[in-house]
């Protein structure tokens, strides 16, 4: 038995009814649709100003309310963590992870603070853009996380679930399914989170972030985008990475004569003082005997405890219908995936 057709039964048995469950079996080749690498406003041109662009991001929900549909969506994404002997999937150790230049974030109520509510203009760039008539012009458009918008600040203010904040944990529908996985030991939950939003059509469809699982070194093993849309039918798109490190044992980390001697130093004072400042952070050799912990003294000098072995992407476009749970599936890990109209 493959180890596909492994986790497609044990999916099954998580207990929806089998109707209702829309499989959308990705394998692992990529879809020729990504998400746009570069944030796309065709409708600004060289006469548009900086400040009508900013008004535009700042109240596309309410200018596009009427036509938004709006929805609760919620996700779980989780890793299939028994490996079979001979499987034939490989992952090239050079894959990039690519993000949209400008996209949203999902937040806790935790996260509210005075930082958050005075951020009300995007992060801006100069990009060149080309019109229909192929003129190009050099324009400002936004980078980063996008501030929140009008109607996220108002339900705020009168303490109301604003769009792309976590719903509490008894508004989720998925728990059982989840639970379910989280049980068997060949699975791990990286992500189960619900949210509100409105859906609009691709051209204004804005990617979401989304991060996951254990965190090394300030670096998530799940991380990446989806984008929700909605013409005739509600569409998903995925650009979502998962990473698996190795712990850093090595003690050649850089061209610094005396780094020995500070990892194997019992005086540890004396190395936290040291100035790493001409350490290569970024180069660091990795040791293929390494086991699951890192050498402790990397974390005292502001070194990397582990490196990335390997990035696996999960790059799908596919369509849904609302109320139904569909699953997408991947020889390394899956989503399950429900959008219930509000």
């Amino acid at each position: 038995m493959t180890t596909m057709t492994l986790l497609n039964q044990q999916i099954r048995s998580l207990g929806a009814p089998a109707s209702n469950v829309k499989h959308l079996d990705a394998k692992h080749s990529n879809s020729q649709y990504s998400s746009n690498k570069h944030w796309n406003i065709k409708s600004f041109t060289g006469w548009l100003s900086l400040a009508g662009a900013l008004f535009f991001l700042l109240t596309s929900v309410e200018v596009f309310a009427k036509e938004a549909r709006r929805y609760a969506v919620e996700m779980v994404v989780f890793s299939y963590e028994e490996k079979e002997e001979g499987l034939s999937e490989s992952w090239p150790d050079d894959t990039q992870i690519e993000q949209p230049s400008a996209y949203l974030k999902l937040y806790d109520t935790s996260d509210i603070n005075t930082r958050l509510l005075a951020t009300t203009q995007p992060q801006t760039e100069t990009q060149a853009q080309a019109d229909e008539q192929g003129i190009t012009t050099m324009v400002e458009v936004p980078v980063g996380v996008l501030p929140l918008n009008q109607r996220q600040r108002a339900d705020i203010a009168n303490n109301r679930q604003p769009d792309f904040f976590y719903l509490p944990k008894s508004k989720l529908r998925l728990t059982r399914q989840s639970n379910r996985l989280a049980y068997r030991k060949n699975f791990r939950i990286l992500f189960h989170k619900g949210w509100n939003m409105p859906v609009y059509d691709r051209e204004n469809s804005i990617p979401i972030q989304i991060t996951g699982g254990d965190k090394y070194d300030n670096l998530f093993e799940l991380e990446g985008n989806i984008r929700l849309s909605v013409a005739r039918y509600l569409h998903l798109d995925t650009q979502l990475y998962l990473r698996k490190f190795e712990a850093n044992k090595s003690t050649i980390q850089s061209q610094d004569p005396n780094i020995d001697k500070l990892l194997s130093s019992e005086n540890s004072s004396d190395a936290g003082q040291h100035n790493s400042s001409t350490m290569n952070q970024n180069s660091l050799p990795a040791d293929q005997n390494s086991l699951s912990t890192p050498n402790p003294s990397l974390e005292l000098l502001g070194l990397r405890q582990y490196r990335v072995e390997h990035t696996i992407p999960l790059i799908q476009s596919r369509r849904m219908r609302s109320g139904d749970l569909h699953y997408i599936d991947h020889p390394r890990f899956g989503i399950l995936v429900q959008l219930t109209p509000l």
